[in-house]
């Protein structure tokens, strides 16, 4: 591969543009019911429309039987994204809006998957995907202190199209990137036949479990600052500090890369995680509501390129990212809606302690791995 920085570089960018609207759920969920007169539980059919339609997606190419022209559908992706925010208010009708976000899903997710089964491709993928959360904690933290000013300026329609624009200037850029990916070693075994292995099955559903508890948290920490008191301005700063604490933990990933293997980076940032929730159960003031929000993203950001360097060291094709991809978004939709029949009045103890012990669940399931001795096939030929 001719000049494999470069390419690198936009598998990265790419990444970073296929998660804008989940990025950034909350800016375009408040500008849905301010500038669109959505109820709140419109503008959440919404974002669900979007979710599902990325998880379709995904599930079609981590199961897909045959080798696709997978540039030729990136180049597609990339101009369905764009235009389902160009035309998202194009109509009032909350279904035409419902079926444009789904179709942009669709986008977004291929988009996502086809970075996955990608960056296994190079050497150290741990570095890449710890690089990739960072870039993606970077794109957030400026995308929330510019954006919001665009809507307050131009509406829902500015941001749309500041939306667009992004994944659009990639477009050129697509010859530059890899055609191989998943399904182009003849040794590996389809999805199928991957996910009956006892270590994969164990990688994916700790992976689905940090990320249910960890959005189950992320959709009510908000609520949870109300409770003990903090003012909305304070609230606002500790969620931005939250992806800064995310950014830092990638960057820390990225430069501890797998000095220490992959199993107890995960570990050390379970312990992180699991402090975390113990800092906001008890916490009664700001301090504590900030060092727990913190600590959470911090450890998340760097433990899942972890996550994904093992599933790449499980499978040499990049199918399993792809699969890695598809947990992590089961687990960001089931979050929210555990957490649900768990709140109420102006306590969120038993939301706090339920995703500890899913956090803790996930930790064992990691542990069971490294009791096995893990399992993984030969690593990809790196470039």
């Amino acid at each position: 591969m001719r000049h494999p920085r470069v390419v690198q570089a936009l598998l990265i960018w790419l990444a970073v543009i296929s998660i804008s609207f989940f990025n950034f759920q909350p800016l375009l969920i408040g500008a849905f019911v301010t500038h669109l007169s959505l109820t709140e539980a419109q503008a959440g059919l919404l974002a669900t429309s979007h979710l599902l339609g990325g998880l379709i997606i995904v599930v079609a190419v981590a199961f897909r039987k045959q080798q696709w022209n997978d540039v030729a559908l990136l180049s597609i992706s990339i101009i369905i994204s764009a235009f389902s925010y160009l035309f998202a208010t194009a109509f009032e009708s909350l279904y035409w809006l419902a079926a444009i976000r789904f179709v942009g899903g669709i986008g977004e997710g291929f988009m996502g998957a086809y970075v996955a089964s990608r960056l296994v491709l190079f050497r150290n993928p741990d570095r890449l995907y710890a690089l990739m959360m960072a870039a993606m904690s970077l794109y957030g933290m400026i995308g929330f202190l510019l954006l919001p000013a665009v809507v307050e300026r131009y509406g829902l329609s500015g941001m749309h199209f500041i939306l667009a624009i992004l994944p659009l200037l990639t477009l050129p850029f697509c010859r530059f990137l890899p055609r191989d990916g998943a399904d182009n070693n003849p040794s590996i075994g389809g999805a199928k036949a991957l996910m009956v292995r006892p270590a994969v099955q164990l990688v994916l559903l700790s992976l689905m479990l940090l990320y249910a508890a960890n959005n189950g948290l992320w959709a009510f920490y908000e609520r949870i600052g109300f409770s003990i008191g903090i003012t909305l301005e304070d609230i606002g700063s500790a969620l931005s500090m939250a992806l800064l604490a995310s950014l830092g933990g990638g960057l820390l990933a990225a430069l501890v890369s797998d000095r220490f293997g992959r199993i107890l980076p995960i570990s050390v940032g379970m312990l992180g995680v699991l402090s975390s929730v113990i800092t906001l159960l008890f916490s009664e003031n700001q301090l504590g509501y900030m060092i727990s929000i913190a600590l959470l993203f911090g450890s998340v950001g760097f433990i899942v390129p972890y996550y994904f360097g093992l599933l790449a060291s499980m499978d040499s094709s990049g199918r399993l990212t792809v699969i890695g991809t598809l947990a992590l978004s089961v687990g960001n939709i089931l979050g929210p809606l555990l957490a649900l029949p768990l709140v109420g009045g102006e306590s969120y103890s038993v939301l706090i302690v339920t995703s500890g012990v899913l956090f803790t669940m996930a930790l064992i399931l990691i542990l069971s791995l490294a009791a096995r001795g893990g399992s993984a096939l030969p690593s990809p030929k790196p470039i």
